[in-house]
């Protein structure tokens, strides 16, 4: 509502636009004066996006900012309190305290001239929007993905109504809060704020998909994306990732003491081999993608796992986040808040590790490999005509590959695409409009080269919880696409991304995922289930009841090898009945038991959310079961029955 008042009072509805008054550099609304380059910029993206969309694009920017400035504050990473209020007043301390702020001494006379006017006056609101505006700029620097420079159109819609009770920042002051017994507050915290936010939106989706209405690419994030429990990520990622730096990388077997999810698997072929016979590679060539990545809870960890490789190898610790961060994680995302605040939280683990990234990002910069997709649909038609003319080929495929990307994402199809032409081409585009190339159309270019880039690329991890969503809520064009493009997994896009992920992954390099169990059994998915079994090995593989996720389906989580062995695979069957229940922690304990144990039962037809848990192994159902995938193509329809006997398989 705060960013709907500003968007009123500067005379833009959702019925139209109001004329403005102009006076030279400036506008004029209700005697407001406001500058008219920024004013200019907002027109141009009410006429591209229309009034909702600019509305919960600037919402959504502004919360992500305040949700930063209010992590770091808290974890004591900027010294400004620019939340928090340690007085009784309403207002936060940097209203007081601005002359003691980092950014003060670098601001101009007028700058400061300014800030001193709407003190005397009493203004507290203008002046708190200044002093954030201002502490934005300084942020830039480290922070460009998140924080805009000076003179963005953002600025002109600051939300108003902050600076009284039971606003939007009395709410973030005690979600974001340390406890007694913390040293910083989990970044973890991030997802969950987001989560949250797009509750509403996800409410309003899905009331629509019962009435028959399709979900728009704008609606796609709201409506598909599902926070992943945290250790269904450290399963994820220590049985990939953490396999593979064993396997491949040389890390000493200790490393494992911390890795409580990972499955040590003695029938692998690979585990057996001496370590001189197996394909050794550096660290620094480990590349992992999480293609729906969200706001980053995958990556997260997967820092954390690849920080302890390197301290392992003997790397310091600002040459490991370096690495880290500009050589390992890899991530892509149709929803560009989201993207925010995974960059953001990649960011914060690094300088949970490192205490003077801070500093060192003052000096020199880094530049992640996470990146919102952006559609090529806004280049102007001129750019377009003069890269035609000029025959930018590489250019022009990049162009015209990413028309609607948000309505496809990490799944469309990047090939055969010279990069290094490409950045030539985008170049030469510029020298030749000059000043006739809008600098936003430059900005756009290279984002999506950088986009073509990773989709091109090939990974030696994968990793994600990708979005769920059933043909028949698919949109039109969405859905023409899978059927064309993944004809074997296009009855659901959870399935079309298994299908992704694997042509992703290098060969005998590792997929790790979360998805619903329909692709085991449904013949719907028996195409997909045949490749997967002669492409593909399972690794281990874990069974979900119906609390997993939180959702009513049932759901598997699972590692692949992108190539085929002889050897079994490990598979734990979570749950009894298949609309059973249970508590996604509970889940997780009997899964760390059943791991240690060579043989488990657990009685899950007496287990009841409101029980305690009980672990004592001696009645109920197993658990842990090896297979030959092999065996699976003996059952008409391939199902991955895991469980199934001998005897079973003989009469077939």
């Amino acid at each position: 509502t705060g960013v709907e008042g500003k968007l009123n009072s500067l005379g833009i509805t959702e019925n139209g636009i109001m004329e403005p008054q102009i006076v030279g550099a400036n506008v004029i609304f209700n005697e407001v004066e406001y500058p008219k380059v920024q004013y200019d910029r907002l027109i141009e993206r009410y006429k591209e996006e229309g009034y909702e969309q600019l509305k919960e694009e600037m919402a959504y920017t502004w919360f992500n900012r305040f949700i930063a400035l209010r992590y770091m504050e808290e974890n004591g990473y900027i010294t400004e309190k620019m939340i928090e209020s340690t007085t009784s007043k309403i207002e936060p301390d940097i209203t007081d305290d601005y002359r003691n702020a980092s950014f003060y001494e670098a601001l101009s006379n007028k700058e400061k001239g300014d800030i001193l006017e709407l003190r005397d006056k009493g203004n507290i609101e203008g002046l708190y929007s200044k002093l954030i505006i201002c502490k934005c700029n300084e942020m830039n620097t480290m922070f460009p993905f998140m924080f805009e420079k000076m003179g963005d159109y953002t600025e002109l819609l600051f939300p108003s109504g902050l600076i009284q009770r039971g606003s939007f920042l009395d709410s973030l002051r005690e979600a974001v809060k340390k406890e007694s017994n913390e040293e910083i507050i989990d970044v973890e915290i991030i997802g969950w704020l987001y989560q949250f936010y797009n509750s509403v939106k996800k409410d309003e989706v899905f009331a629509g998909l019962a009435k028959n209405k399709k979900i728009t690419k704008e609606n796609i994030p709201a409506a598909t994306q599902l926070f992943t429990p945290k250790w269904i990520v450290k399963y994820m990622v220590e049985n990939s990732l953490g396999k593979l730096a064993l396997e491949n990388i040389g890390v000493d077997e200790s490393i494992k003491e911390n890795w409580k999810y990972y499955i040590d698997n003695p029938n692998t072929i690979n585990a057996t081999q001496p370590e001189k016979e197996r394909e050794q590679i550096k660290i620094e060539e480990v590349k992992i993608l999480d293609p729906a990545m969200g706001s980053g809870h995958i990556l997260v960890y997967a820092f954390d796992v690849l920080y302890s490789i390197y301290e392992k190898l003997g790397y310091s610790d600002r040459d490991s986040i370096k690495s880290i961060l500009e050589n390992n994680l890899y991530g892509l995302e149709i929803d560009n808040r989201a993207a925010q605040l995974a960059s953001f939280a990649v960011m914060m683990k690094a300088r949970e590790k490192y205490k003077r990234l801070f500093r060192y990002l003052e000096k020199e910069r880094i530049e992640l490999n996470t990146c919102a997709i952006q559609e090529s649909n806004l280049i102007d038609e001129y750019s377009r005509i003069t890269a035609n003319r000029e025959n930018l080929e590489e250019l022009n495929k990049i162009i015209k590959n990413f028309e609607d990307a948000k309505e496809y994402g990490s799944i469309l199809n990047i090939s055969g695409i010279d990069l290094e032409k490409a950045k030539e081409e985008a170049e030469k585009l510029h020298s030749v409009l000059g000043v006739l190339l809008n600098p936003e159309v430059k900005a756009r270019i290279s984002k999506l080269i950088k986009q073509a880039e990773l989709m091109q690329n090939k990974y030696e991890v994968v990793v994600t919880n990708p979005p769920y969503m059933g043909s028949s809520g698919m949109g039109v064009k969405l859905s023409e696409f899978v059927k064309k493009n993944y004809p074997d997994s296009k009855s659901d896009l959870f399935a079309v991304f298994m299908e992704k992920c694997g042509s992703f992954t290098a060969k005998d390099r590792y997929t790790a995922m979360i998805v619903m169990q329909s692709w085991m059994f449904l013949s719907s998915f028996e195409k997909l289930r045949l490749n997967l079994i002669e492409q593909k090995k399972i690794e281990n593989l874990i069974h979900l009841g119906y609390g997993a996720l939180g959702i009513a389906f049932g759901t598997t989580a699972f590692i692949l090898k992108n190539g085929v062995d002889k050897e079994k695979g490990n598979y734990y069957r979570l749950f009894n009945k298949m609309a059973q229940n249970i508590d996604t922690e509970n889940i997780a304990k009997i899964f760390v038991e059943s791991n240690k144990a060579k043989e488990f039962l657990f009685d899950f037809d007496n287990y009841s959310n409101n029980i305690a848990l009980t672990l004592d192994n001696k009645t109920g159902q197993k658990i842990k079961y090896t297979a030959s995938q092999a065996d699976f193509e003996k059952i008409p329809g391939s199902p991955i029955a895991y469980w199934v006997s001998d005897r079973v398989k003989e009469i077939f």
